[in-house]
């Protein structure tokens, strides 16, 4: 037994005081499914990047159950050591305690845009995947039998479909190099310039969408506003807050956010027509139609 003593030092001993780790300071009410960069290490000269692959909604939806998230990380973690490319990066892959998505780390500093194909072809194969799992066995697992396949193959379908295979590397790139370009000459007050940046960002948008009629109607809505762009973008303020808010679409598509990126289109669109009432374009433009109809 213990004495009295004893029992009034643990009484007294205190418990430290401890930071949140860093993906417990996440708002995952508003977290979506996506790619995201949680956080980079540095170890020594070296970089590790950890991404989260986040595959369902928090809070939102029914988590996966066990047995498809066992069978994915089986099938993923087999994956990601046999890449050509990135089997030497691979540092981990495993899933998320709250069953979620999955956490990916990779040796090196990268963005969500670095690795959006190898994500894709790593659920292709995950979706495409029939017969004996690898490691499915007593010797090779410590809880082999709770697997599910067909399970697996539809969340990974899921992923794929929903939030994966929405806009190719190629599109990404093009709308950074559009941003960098556009910032500088914003910066220096080339409304030219910069008008013909912005019809290239809404036109990488436009192709990205992936549907020809969707893609026609925007085409359509985008020339309406077009004849008044260089007109509204020519103060150098509204250029300024156009690029940032173009970046910050750009942002949330990178990070597969669709919701976020809605958002900010619909606020973009917004200032652009406000900007438009405040400066008079709008009735201008209306004038100008009605006399040259």
């Amino acid at each position: 037994m213990m004495n009295s003593a004893a029992i009034k030092g643990q009484k007294e001993r205190k418990i430290p005081v401890m930071e949140k780790i860093a993906s417990f300071t996440i708002d995952h009410i508003k977290l979506k499914p996506g790619i995201y960069v949680s956080r980079k290490d540095h170890v020594g000269d070296s970089v590790i990047t950890t991404f989260d692959l986040r595959m369902t909604s928090p809070n939102d939806e029914p988590v996966m159950n066990t047995a498809e998230v066992h069978t994915i990380e089986h099938l993923g973690a087999t994956f990601l050591r046999n890449h050509e490319e990135w089997k030497d990066k691979t540092v981990y892959f495993g899933p998320m305690g709250c069953r979620t998505g999955f956490y990916l780390l990779l040796a090196g500093d990268y963005s969500s845009k670095d690795i959006v194909s190898l994500v894709i072809e790593m659920y292709e194969f995950i979706r495409d995947f029939k017969g004996e799992v690898p490691g499915a066995s007593p010797k090779d697992c410590g809880n082999y039998l709770d697997m599910n396949l067909p399970m697996a193959n539809y969340m990974a379908k899921r992923y794929l479909t929903e939030v994966l295979e929405n806009i190719t590397e190629k599109q990404l790139d093009a709308l950074e190099e559009n941003i960098y370009l556009s910032e500088f000459h914003a910066s220096k007050g080339h409304a030219q310039k910069l008008t013909e940046l912005d019809d290239q960002f809404h036109d990488i948008l436009y192709e990205a969408c992936s549907s020809k009629m969707l893609e026609h109607q925007l085409r359509d809505f985008h020339e309406y506003v077009r004849r008044m762009r260089k007109q509204n973008l020519s103060g150098s303020e509204r250029g300024l807050e156009a690029v940032l808010e173009h970046k910050q679409i750009m942002e949330a598509i990178c990070r597969k956010d669709a919701d976020r990126a809605q958002e900010l289109a619909a606020l973009h669109m917004r200032n652009a027509y406000d900007n438009m009432i405040k400066n008079g374009l709008l009735d201008a433009y209306e004038e100008k139609e009605r006399i040259d109809g």
